[in-house]
């Protein structure tokens, strides 16, 4: 008798344990492994009544199948209201409810039990984090031929420029700083703050600013002009381009790896170029603006000397110079100066390196007067990719 007792108390409660997981779907907890890590909150940045929250357990977490099973409160001051869930994806919750107030203490729990007919006041698991609601920087993303930025406004009254800044930043303006894979977790993603310094256990997000891309028709820039021994003048266009216009910023990138903030001078539609020095590197230079053109040129590592004659049977002095022959889809050089200061005699040579490997250096001389530029192209249709030489730096010997 005792035996049939004990086995009725067994099969009763696997009755019920049957009917618990019929009427929860499947849904199971982990108490020990149950926290929530992120808040993401809708893009809008007014409060809105409708917008969607959503709410995501740590990676540890059941994947969440049955929302009636999940209730979230929010207690903001002495008030908490539940929200019941909308819908689940993934180990997320997402609720119709607005953002807190900014600069409030906020709590949020996220209830889940086992069973929608459970009466007991105690969840199966919960979690909770708490707080202060703060307003998250509305970072800009800026990609320049493949590097990524994030853009942020520096105050006027900030006493130095943050750390990570691109060269160039200044108090007032943007600072823009390099996106690489985080190295650390405890870092935020853009776009969210992590209260805590360890976004790995929770960070709460807003959402991203605007997204600055290429038109996908990249343009030779103007020139690049030698002006002194450690600068230069980068020209990406005329003046007067509709491509530049509105433009402030231009993010310069040497060999896709380096990176500077330049201002642009609009009346020239160039920038200047800090710490340079003659090389075979490529400059790419994207005007901060949407869908804006993404200008390139490739330097041609020009170094020449101004060589007078004393015999005046021989012809006039001239430009001796050399250059760095990249690679054999260019193999025509065309250079070019002034025998009369400027005025109406023009010298023009063409240099042909196709019989050169590669990668070597690459010779001509043409008459000059020593007072005018030295410019060298791309014997093309439109002869791009000029690089002009101030003549004052015509006089280092020939590598």
């Amino acid at each position: 008798m005792r035996v049939l007792t004990k086995l009725a108390v067994v099969l009763a409660a696997a009755a019920v344990a049957a009917a618990a997981a019929a009427r929860t779907g499947g849904q199971r907890a982990h108490s020990n492994s149950f926290s929530i890590k992120r808040i993401n909150y809708g893009d809008s940045i007014e409060k809105d009544a409708t917008e969607e929250t959503e709410i995501c357990l740590n990676d540890e977490a059941d994947v969440l199948t049955v929302p009636e099973l999940i209730t979230i409160g929010i207690k903001v001051g002495a008030e908490i209201t539940d929200y019941p869930v909308e819908s689940v994806t993934g180990r997320c919750a997402i609720i119709k409810a607005s953002r807190p107030e900014y600069d409030k203490e906020v709590k949020y729990s996220f209830a889940l039990k086992s069973s929608i007919d459970d009466p007991s006041v105690k969840p199966d698991d919960e979690a909770t984090v708490a707080f202060k609601f703060e307003r998250v920087p509305r970072d800009d993303k800026v990609e320049c031929n493949g590097v990524v930025l994030r853009r942020t406004m520096i105050p006027v009254d900030a006493p130095k420029v943050p750390a990570g800044c691109l060269e160039g930043a200044v108090a007032g303006g943007y600072c823009y700083k390099k996106v690489t894979t985080r190295d650390e977790p405890t870092e935020p993603d853009p776009g969210c703050l992590a209260p805590f310094n360890d976004a790995s256990k929770f960070e709460y997000c807003e959402g991203e600013g605007e997204t600055f891309v290429d038109n996908g028709a990249p343009a030779v820039a103007r020139s690049l002009t030698y002006t002194g021994a450690t600068t230069a003048t980068l020209t990406l266009a005329d003046s007067d381009d509709d491509t530049l216009a509105g433009v402030t910023d231009v993010i310069v990138l040497k060999n896709d790896a380096e990176a500077k903030r330049i201002t642009l001078d609009l009346s020239t539609g160039s920038v200047p170029l800090t710490d340079f020095g003659p090389s075979d590197a490529s400059y790419t230079a994207c005007p901060v603006k949407a869908a804006f053109t993404k200008y390139s040129i490739t330097d041609l590592y020009v170094l020449g000397t101004y060589e007078e004659k004393n015999d005046p049977t021989a012809g006039n002095a001239y430009y001796q110079f050399g250059f760095r022959y990249a690679d054999n889809n260019h193999e025509k050089f065309t250079a070019t100066t002034s025998t009369d200061g400027g005025d109406t005699e023009d010298s023009t040579v063409t240099v042909n390196c196709a019989p050169l490997d590669p990668g070597s250096r690459c010779y001509g001389y043409l008459p000059a007067d020593g007072s005018t530029p030295l410019t060298l192209s791309y014997k093309d249709a439109a002869d791009t990719n000029i690089i002009i030489v101030n003549p004052d730096l015509l006089t280092s010997p020939q590598p």
